[in-house]
């Protein structure tokens, strides 16, 4: 996480970055480059709404996916948390 990221009070998963958009996104790619298991691409893009999408390609961490968002001039982060456990085939 950004150490510009600060958690919003009363929603969890959600995070405000300080930082400006390209930075925070930036980031991320750098840090999943280096750690893998992650897709990043565009989710929405419109002239009030700009956000990108992680997807989260390995079964061993506790979330699927990360949202950041540019709206109205502020960062958003929200983690989507993994919400069941994949069961190993037997």
């Amino acid at each position: 996480m950004p150490k510009e990221a600060v958690a919003i009070e009363g929603q969890p998963h959600r995070y405000r970055v300080g930082a400006k958009f390209q930075k925070t996104l930036r980031y991320f790619r750098r840090y999943f480059a280096r750690q893998g298991g992650a897709r990043i691409y565009p989710a929405v893009v419109d002239r009030r709404i700009t956000a990108w999408h992680i997807a989260n390609t390995k079964d061993d961490r506790k979330w699927e996916g990360i949202n950041i968002s540019l709206v109205r001039g502020r960062v958003e982060i929200y983690i989507i948390p993994r919400t069941t456990e994949k069961k190993p085939v037997s």
